[in-house]
């Protein structure tokens, strides 16, 4: 995985407050991590509530995992909840794997305030109006500026966009009035795909939401609110944070090695290849000279109307074609590839995919070549 992991761990921690503290009323249940078999957050809810909490791993648009929990008070009507995280993407690359069923099924940005409405209509939620959250929504859009920041000074870019809002809306418990609290961060993220399409550059969009909800019975969520908000969320235990980065390291240094071993053989069999092609184009080019010398100086501009076709059709008849470019001379290649590059070495790359590009690749500066007739005249 990348450095964008652990900015995603920051954002998490964001969208609930720290779990620090330790006041009167409160206390610290656990998730754990079954496949590193130790904790990974503390969760600080009211003394006397119950608890449910697990780590949920991700899904086929991010694979990130994620903590869930459900805490709630004897009664049932009180209740302090993270939900699953949200995620949903789409790509114009005809390559790019579709989205599983696992995801949301949209398609576009929503903010956050949008998202909210579409969760609580998928609720069936009645909107009582905004919630006042403008500690959170700062701080938290302020990580996805500090996060656009850390990857611009590294990577010259701003990937992510973000954004927070909360709402009140009301339910109902039997013949009890239950009201409300959804608070929820967007962060989305660009990425660019090789290849290129019709409709332009090729890319893929991911978006992710993280919810948090408290309930009361009618009249008591202000104060619910305000106690969860100074004592209650989650934070990441520090040595399972230090596990996590140690094996995503790993992960990138094992990756980073099998990719210098398929460029390395690559490498070597290319050399191979090339040589025995520029052998055999320089065996052609002695011939086709001398074959160029024979031809009287004073006929050539009248021969060269009659020999362009004839020409065209030796390198048929042969599976060649005849391209110019590097140095300006005319040289016979395979016309098996649609694509012939050539560096100052006198070597030659073929290729029929339109956007290979052995600069960068493969050593030395090479050219693109222009296909000509046979006899080295333009099309």
């Amino acid at each position: 995985m990348r450095p964008i992991t652990r900015f995603t761990f920051t954002a998490l921690s964001l969208l609930l407050g720290a779990a620090a503290c330790h006041a009167q009323g409160f206390h610290n249940e656990s998730i754990n991590d079954p496949a590193l078999n130790m904790k990974a957050y503390d969760v600080s809810i009211p003394d006397g509530w119950k608890y449910q909490g697990t780590l949920m791993q991700g899904d086929s648009c991010s694979n990130l995992a994620s903590p869930v929990w459900r805490a709630y008070s004897p009664d049932g009507l009180s209740e302090f909840r993270r939900l699953p995280r949200f995620d949903w993407s789409w790509s114009n690359a005809p390559y790019a794997p579709a989205p599983k069923g696992d995801c949301l099924p949209l398609k576009q940005d929503l903010s956050a305030k949008e998202f909210i409405q579409y969760l609580g209509n998928m609720l069936h939620l009645k909107f009582t109006g905004e919630a006042q959250e403008e500690g959170f929504v700062r701080a938290y859009t302020q990580n996805v500026e500090n996060d656009n920041a850390a990857i611009m000074a590294k990577a010259g870019q701003r990937p992510f966009r973000g954004s927070a809002s909360a709402a009140r809306f009301e339910d109902q418990n039997g013949s009890f009035t239950i009201e409300e609290q959804i608070r929820a961060g967007v962060r989305c993220a660009h990425y660019d795909l090789p290849g290129f399409s019709n409709q332009g550059k090729l890319f893929k969009e991911t978006c992710q939401a993280e919810v948090r909800v408290i309930r009361a019975p009618k009249g008591k969520l202000d104060s619910l609110v305000a106690a969860l908000d100074a004592h209650g969320g989650f934070h990441e235990d520090d040595h399972w944070t230090k596990a996590v980065v140690a094996i995503m390291q790993q992960q990138m240094r094992a990756n980073d090695e099998r990719s210098r071993q398929i460029m390395a053989a690559r490498q070597v069999q290319f050399q191979h290849d090339q040589a025995l092609r520029a052998q055999q184009n320089q065996e052609y080019q002695a011939a086709t000279q001398a074959g160029y010398a024979a031809h009287n100086a004073s006929e050539a501009q009248n021969m060269n109307a009659r020999h362009t076709p004839a020409s065209d059709w030796v390198d048929y008849a042969l599976d060649q074609q005849t391209v110019t470019g590097s140095g300006g001379a005319a040289v016979k290649v395979s016309s098996a590839y649609n694509q012939t590059w050539a560096n100052a070495q006198g070597q030659y790359y073929q290729t029929n995919d339109p956007n290979a590009n052995p600069n960068g690749s493969l050593p030395g500066n090479w050219t693109l070549q222009t296909q000509v007739h046979g006899n080295g005249q333009p099309h």
